[in-house]
């Protein structure tokens, strides 16, 4: 709940004059709630769906932590613009491709790049004074190659979105009522203050 939101004394035409009043601050204070909104999506996104270890049993429909590479381009991607004087976005998401296919779904054609595969039963040992040494690594050379692949869509922005959907109006909701009561629009960070909603 939003603070001060069991002490409004405001009748309905009382706020509507309140915020007219407010003119673009009001825009302000909403980008400043959205802001917040996503931030925390964004983070819920990293912890629930995409920090699976790289072992362990299957994690459907979430995704294993391999890199840090989507996880950071998530957690890095919340912002809110104005869209006109009266209407503002805000949004998270991911432009890793990757990252995309599995959020929709993808089936098709993929490049490989050559690379180098470690092969265990291919590493060389040598045994010198009853002890067994690696000398070298097993490798093996991967040509240049496509392959036909398909993923599943897993949705974990959909369901981060369906599941934080009511934390978009608190975090609104409360900014607007920052900006009542200070006379000023408050930033992201203020709204949040206080601890997630």
């Amino acid at each position: 709940m939003a603070p001060g939101a069991r002490d409004r004394d405001f009748t309905a035409d009382q706020m509507a004059e309140m915020f007219l009043s407010y003119g673009s601050n009001l825009l302000t204070a909403m980008m400043a709630g959205g802001k917040a909104a996503v931030l925390v999506m964004a983070g819920h996104a990293v912890e629930r769906e995409l920090s699976f270890p790289k072992k362990g049993p299957p994690v459907f429909p979430g995704l294993r932590w391999q890199t840090g590479h989507l996880r950071r381009s998530v957690a890095a991607s919340p912002e809110a613009h104005a869209i006109s004087e009266k209407e503002a976005a805000a949004s998270f998401g991911t432009s890793v491709p990757y990252g995309v296919k599995h959020e929709q779904g993808w089936a098709g054609t993929e490049s490989v790049p050559p690379h180098i595969r470690r092969i265990k039963s291919r590493s060389l040992f040598l045994r010198e004074d009853g002890k067994r040494r690696k000398v070298a690594q097993g490798i093996a050379f991967v040509r240049a190659h496509e392959r036909y692949v398909t993923y599943e869509a897993r949705r974990y922005l959909g369901r981060t979105l369906e599941t934080d959907s009511p934390l978009v109006e608190r975090l609104v909701d409360r900014a607007q009522w920052m900006l009542l009561m200070t006379g000023e629009p408050p930033s992201a960070s203020q709204v949040l203050q206080g601890g997630t909603p």
